[in-house]
C-alpha cells in the first residue's frame, strides 16, 4: 500500500530543532516532510512555534499532488495552545483552518467554537494514490482513535465515546481524508498517553480495493506519583498485636522444630 501519514500530536519538544524526512515508495521518493520548533515571542508572551509540512516530490506531483501546512504557537511550557493554522491541499481536498484570539480565548475563524485550556489539536491526513476518490463519491475514507489517558473533546463532526476515549469520524466528515480533532490533557502525574488510530482510505464507489492501517504515538507525560509505603502501625495494628503475633510464629517454629527431633530420635531406621 502506497501511504503516508501526516500526524500532528502536541509532544514535549524541550528545545528549537529541525528535523526533515523522505518517505519513500517502492524505493523511490515520494514526499518530504519537515518538522521545526522554535521560541519566540507572541503577543508580549515567550511562546514555542511549531510547525509541519509535507509536500509531494517533483516527479509525485504529476501523481499524488499533496501541500499541507500545520503551524501551531503554545504557551512555553506546552500547556495552552494560543494559535492554529492549518492548510492542507491535495487532488479533490483543499481546505484552510484558522483561529484568533479574543479575550484570552483561542476561536476558530467564521464559528465560535474555541480551544480550552490544557487542549491540543490532533491532525490526521491520509494521501493513498491506490484508492482514487471517485467523483461525486458519499465518503473516501474514517478513522478511530483511541487514547489511554485525557479524553477527546466532543465535536458535531465526530463520534465521542467512552467517555472521550474513543473518537470516530461520522456522516459529516467522512467525505475526506484529512481530519483535525480536540485532546484534553490528563492532569499532571497521570503518565504517558499512548495513541492508537486505526484509519481506511475508499473510493465511494462500493466497489473492492479499500485500504486499512493503523498507527501508535506516545505523549510523554510526568510520571505518576509513587504510592506511599504504609508502615504497620498505620494499618491499624498495635503495638501489643504486633509483639503478640510475632510470639506466636515463634511457638508454631518451636513446636515443628521439637516435632522434628523427636520423631528422629524415636525412629527405628535413624542411626545417630
Amino acid at each position: 500500500m502506497n501511504i503516508f501519514i501526516i500526524l500532528l500530536l502536541i509532544t514535549i519538544i524541550n528545545s528549537s530543532t529541525n528535523q526533515s524526512f523522505e518517505v519513500n515508495c517502492w524505493g523511490f521518493p515520494s514526499a518530504t516532510v519537515e518538522m521545526k520548533s522554535e521560541n519566540i515571542d507572541y503577543n508580549n508572551n515567550q511562546s514555542k512555534l511549531i510547525t509541519f509540512h509535507t509536500t509531494s516530490t517533483s516527479m509525485t506531483k504529476y501523481i499524488f499532488n499533496v501541500n499541507n501546512y500545520y503551524e501551531t504557537i503554545t504557551s512555553e511550557n506546552l500547556k495552552n495552545i494560543q494559535s492554529f493554522k492549518k492548510e492542507t491541499s491535495q487532488p479533490n481536498l483543499i481546505n484552510t483552518l484558522k483561529t484568533y484570539q479574543k479575550n484570552n480565548k483561542v476561536i476558530y475563524t467564521n464559528s465560535s467554537i474555541t480551544i480550552p485550556e490544557n487542549t491540543y489539536n490532533i491532525s490526521l491526513a491520509i494521501a493513498d494514490d491506490n484508492v482514487e476518490m471517485a467523483e461525486d463519491a458519499v465518503r473516501y475514507g474514517g478513522f478511530l482513535a483511541e487514547v489511554s489517558e485525557g479524553a477527546f473533546v466532543t465535536n458535531e463532526n465526530y463520534w465521542v465515546g467512552g467517555e472521550g476515549s474513543y473518537i470516530s469520524h461520522n456522516d459529516d466528515s467522512n467525505t475526506v481524508r484529512n481530519w483535525t480533532f480536540e485532546w484534553k490533557a490528563p492532569a499532571d502525574g497521570a503518565g504517558d498517553a499512548v495513541f492508537v488510530i486505526y484509519f481506511n482510505v475508499v473510493n465511494g464507489q462500493g466497489t473492492n480495493g479499500d485500504q486499512w492501517s493503523y498507527l501508535t504515538a506516545v505523549s510523554l507525560g510526568t510520571p505518576q506519583a509513587s504510592s506511599h509505603e504504609l508502615s504497620i502501625h498505620e494499618l491499624g495494628v498495635t503495638l501489643m498485636q504486633y509483639w503478640i503475633g510475632l510470639m506466636g510464629i515463634g511457638v508454631v517454629l518451636l513446636s515443628v522444630l521439637i516435632s522434628y527431633i523427636v520423631m528422629r530420635g524415636g525412629s527405628a531406621h535413624y542411626r545417630g
